[in-house]
């Protein structure tokens, strides 16, 4: 299961792009060399050591408690990865400025303070410049004392001892609920803001809550009931602010706090091969019957019966696109329920268009969904609308003339379109192409 999903997310990862799979003792040397083989040991970063658990336990009075376990950092490319060094706050302490080794060359240049020059021990010169030094003292980072400079020290270089930090978030009331804290290390250490950030054992939902905090854009995935119950409802929290977590944090409150909080997300259930046996509807065939009568082979004809059903894409039923229903297995309520499809999304994906704008009108009662995208370096418009077939020659009119002053602006080359229409390729200072979208639908469905 682990060397199939993770050859998937390599395939996936930006050039620039870093994994961390976090695992106990039980498997860290069997993870490890599963990644050296998918993504080369060369591209090996750091084993980083967290926190498992604080505290007595029961079940450790034969041996020492298991008080760690390891994050296994891995790069797609260590040549072409993101790296951002990251800074720990410490107990602030004045220490002698450092100096370094000039090689046997010169000394170093005076640092000057206050119009008093400060030169470095023969043969070395100071770890920074004057000028550098200088800003540093205004700050109040440097001072003289005795003759001697002094540089205050109130952060140190993070190393792969992560221990100084949770590992996991109290309460437990998801029992592997990686900390915030430890989220945003991996994720500000290897990440820009409006960076893609993909976790796709989502668990408690930690990875997308302290992403969004962040300013990352964020995909989640998980197949456990607890979507419903822990990773939703927190998500929903976290767009309307949720102040726990890192959200404490001095620098995270520059990017996300009670004035600034919200965004949208969007979560999909993908259609399982159950849901296909659920959705099935039988629908008694005479013709097939007369036919075949004593010999009706049920096993060959199956697409008599259900050529109608939504689940193979009922084209008749597209008249409507925005009511479109199919009936879901969600095991959180454990029963069939109908609900409506997104038809429209479902069209995106299956054409590969990269979506650039949706726009949503109303034309005499009647709602037009409008997709602007682009797909190989054309510019494509999916128009969706509520259609009858009594529509009449000037009805059509209208619709035509509707869609054209909608469309007039982003000048799509690709136009597709459901149901009939009476549009033409001429749209005055430019032409198109005119597609429908039931059978490239259907089309597709049937890959």
């Amino acid at each position: 299961m682990l060397e199939n999903r993770l050859r998937l997310a390599r395939d996936l990862l930006n050039e620039s792009g870093s994994i961390f799979v976090r695992c106990d003792y039980n498997g860290n040397m069997y993870v490890r060399l599963l990644m050296n083989e998918i993504f080369g040991e060369e591209n090996f970063r750091n084993e980083i050591i967290v926190n498992r658990t604080l505290g007595y336990s029961r079940r450790a009075e034969k041996n020492y408690e298991v008080g760690t376990e390891s994050l296994l950092w891995y790069s797609k490319d260590i040549g072409k990865s993101l790296f951002n060094r990251l800074w720990k706050e410490r107990k602030p302490t004045w220490y002698q400025m450092r100096v370094k080794y000039n090689k046997g060359g010169p000394t170093g240049k005076p640092i000057i303070i206050e119009g008093k020059e400060y030169y470095p021990p023969e043969g070395y010169c100071w770890f920074v410049g004057n000028e550098i030094a200088q800003q540093m003292y205004k700050e109040g980072k440097l001072k003289v004392e005795n003759g001697k400079i002094l540089v205050l020290v109130d952060k140190e270089n993070l190393t792969s001892n992560w221990t100084d930090i949770p590992g996991y978030e109290k309460p437990w009331e998801f029992q592997t609920k990686n900390s915030e804290i430890l989220l945003k290390r991996v994720i500000e250490s290897t990440s820009n803001e409006g960076d893609l950030v993909l976790d796709f054992f989502l668990g408690s939902g930690t990875t997308t809550a302290v992403a969004h905090k962040l300013k990352r854009k964020w995909i989640g995935i998980e197949v456990g009931d607890h979507f419903w119950t822990v990773v939703l409802p927190r998500m929903k929290k976290v767009l309307f602010y949720d102040k726990s977590g890192i959200s404490k944090e001095k620098d995270v409150k520059e990017k996300y706090n009670e004035n600034n909080a919200g965004g949208f997300f969007k979560y999909q259930i993908l259609e399982q091969y159950e849901d296909a046996l659920d959705n099935i509807e039988f629908k008694e065939n005479k013709k097939a019957e007369e036919l075949f009568k004593d010999a009706y082979l049920l096993k060959y004809f199956l697409d008599f019966e259900t050529r109608e059903d939504n689940y193979l894409l009922n084209i008749e039923n597209l008249k409507n696109p925005f009511a479109y229903k199919l009936k879901i297995n969600l095991s959180e309520i454990g029963e069939l329920k109908e609900i409506i499809v997104d038809i429209p999304e479902t069209f995106n994906y299956l054409i590969g268009i990269k979506v650039k704008k949706i726009k949503k009108r109303k034309r005499d009662g009647r709602i037009y969904f409008f997709v602007l995208g682009e797909k190989e370096n054309k510019d494509y418009a999916i128009v969706w609308r509520e259609y009858f077939d009594d529509w009449c020659e000037e009805e059509y009119k209208k619709d035509k003339e509707f869609i054209k002053e909608e469309l007039k602006d982003y000048k799509p080359q690709i136009i597709y379109i459901n149901g009939e229409s009476i549009l033409t390729p001429d749209f005055g200072d430019f032409q198109v192409e005119i597609k429908y979208i039931e059978p490239e639908f259907k089309k597709l469905m049937e890959k």
